[in-house]
C-alpha cells in the first residue's frame, strides 16, 4: 500500500504559507471512508476485534470519513469503535505538488494527507511533528455504502463470523457475508455489537417472526464459541 509519493513524505521539506478550507471540487480524490490498514490486516489475520484494536495506535485514526459534497471541509474521524470526532480538512501550500492537504482542527493541521492517485485505494496520514516516522495508511473498501459503522460491521462479520458450521446437535449454521444467517433452516438477520472496553463481540440473531437469540462470540481456530446470557457455551464446528 505504498507509492513513491508516500515514501517521500518522511524527507520532503514543507512550508505552510496559508491554511484555508478547501473546496469540494479540489478534494474529490479524498472522498470516501478510509479505514486504518493495520486494523484491516490484523482483523483478517487473527479474526479478533480486540487484537486488531490493540494493534492500532491510540493516536492513529481508526477511520476517516471525507465527504467531498461538504464544502466547509468538515470531516468525521474515529479513534475507537464507539465515538466520532468532528475535524477539518485544510488546504495547505507546501513545497511538493502532492502535498496539498492537512487534517486537523481549528487550531491547525495535525496530519498531512496524501492520496493514492493511481488506484484511489488508500490515503496516507503523516504526523506533522514526526515527519521521520512512517505514515499511517488507511484503505477504502469497495462498497457503495460508505457509512463507517456499515463497513466496520461487515468487516467484522466477514473476518470473524462468516462460514458454514454445525452446532452440538449437528444442525447446520451458516453466517453469510450480507449480515444474514440460517440456523437449522431458520433465517436470521445479524447485528454486531462490540463492547467498548474489552472489544468482546456480541451477536444478536433476529428471526423474521421477531424472536431473537443473543450470544457473546469469539473464534478459536476455525470454530466459533458462543456464550449465552446464562453463561452456557456452545461450539460451532466449521464444516470441512
Amino acid at each position: 500500500m505504498q507509492t513513491s509519493s508516500v515514501r517521500r513524505l518522511s524527507s520532503v521539506m514543507m512550508l505552510f504559507v496559508a491554511v484555508t478550507v478547501g473546496s469540494a471540487q479540489e478534494y474529490g480524490e479524498l472522498h470516501g471512508t478510509w479505514i486504518n490498514a493495520t486494523f484491516i490486516e490484523v482483523l483478517k489475520r487473527t479474526a479478533s476485534v480486540a487484537t486488531a484494536m490493540e494493534a492500532v495506535s491510540a493516536t492513529s485514526p481508526l477511520w476517516v470519513k471525507i465527504d467531498s459534497a461538504n464544502k466547509d471541509g468538515d470531516v468525521e474521524v474515529a479513534f475507537d469503535l464507539s465515538s466520532r470526532k468532528p475535524m477539518l480538512l485544510l488546504k495547505a501550500q507546501l513545497i511538493g505538488p502532492e502535498l496539498r492537504w492537512g487534517l486537523g482542527d481549528a487550531a491547525g493541521p495535525i496530519w498531512l494527507v496524501t492520496a493514492d492517485e493511481e488506484q484511489g485505494t488508500f490515503i496516507a496520514l503523516q504526523v506533522l511533528d514526526s515527519m521521520g516516522n512512517a505514515p499511517k495508511v488507511l484503505g477504502k473498501l469497495p462498497s457503495r455504502n460508505q457509512d463507517p459503522d456499515f463497513l466496520i460491521d461487515r468487516m467484522i462479520n466477514a473476518s470473524v463470523l462468516a462460514g458454514s458450521y454445525v452446532d452440538d446437535r449437528k444442525k447446520s449454521v451458516v453466517f453469510n457475508t450480507d449480515m444474514t444467517a440460517t440456523w437449522a433452516g431458520k433465517s436470521y438477520k445479524v447485528r454486531i455489537d462490540v463492547e467498548e472496553q474489552s472489544h468482546h463481540l456480541r451477536v444478536t440473531l433476529t428471526a423474521t417472526d421477531g424472536t431473537s437469540r443473543v450470544h457473546s462470540v469469539h473464534r478459536i481456530g476455525s470454530d466459533l464459541v458462543l456464550t449465552g446470557s446464562d453463561g452456557s457455551t456452545m461450539t460451532l464446528k466449521q464444516r470441512r
